[in-house]
């Protein structure tokens, strides 16, 4: 989000520029926000969000923008010549977000196979470990905030408490676990494709 000054006098003069992952608000709930636009003055800017279903069907993917980004990273490296996995988000369009994606090129062996775990956190809310369920007493150790406005991972954070650092890495190496058969599949086709050549 780009803050100017607009005035009729003078052209719009640039003020501050704020990074915001609109993706982690919740839909349907206003949420408000403060953003410091000079710390010195002490001027803030207070901006409502709300985030409201579209009316018709969808022509973009809307996920938590994690997948968009891979799709321009192989947009970027197919500008530069750069062998990449194509991504197709067509057939994920209208799915949940998974915990574990592989990409890969079959007519391209020089692509790298792409192994992405977007921070979701989906079966582990349920499961401590790949088949094994949560009692209902450890069911909120599975509640991991990876999405919402105010989760402790966005973009924007760069520190975390023992406990959150703690929880972050139990639901990821939980997702690695629990799809340990894809990335399994995905190093074997890549040795099998260093074989060929």
């Amino acid at each position: 989000m780009t803050v100017c000054d607009k005035d009729d006098v003078t052209p719009d003069d640039h003020l501050f520029t704020v990074r915001f992952d609109i993706a982690r608000l919740p839909d349907n709930e206003s949420v408000f926000m403060t953003f410091k636009s000079d710390p010195q003055a002490q001027e803030e800017l207070d901006v409502e969000f709300l985030v409201e279903p579209a009316p018709g069907p969808s022509e973009t993917i809307v996920t938590n923008g994690v997948l968009v980004t891979l799709l321009r990273s192989s947009q970027y490296f197919a500008k530069q010549g750069i062998p990449f996995p194509k991504i197709d988000l067509n057939n994920i369009k209208d799915t949940e977000l998974q915990e574990c994606y592989v990409f890969e090129d079959a007519e391209d062996s020089r692509a790298p196979i792409v192994i992405f775990f977007p921070l979701i956190n989906d079966s582990f809310r349920k499961y401590k470990a790949p088949g094994v369920k949560r009692s209902p007493w450890e069911m909120k150790e599975g509640e991991v905030d990876v999405i919402s406005a105010f989760s402790p991972y966005g973009l924007q954070n760069f520190t975390y408490t023992e406990e959150e650092f703690d929880k972050l890495v139990e639901l990821t190496s939980y997702n690695i676990q629990n799809n340990k058969n894809m990335i399994y599949g995905a190093l074997q086709r890549a040795v099998k494709r260093k074989q060929k050549k």
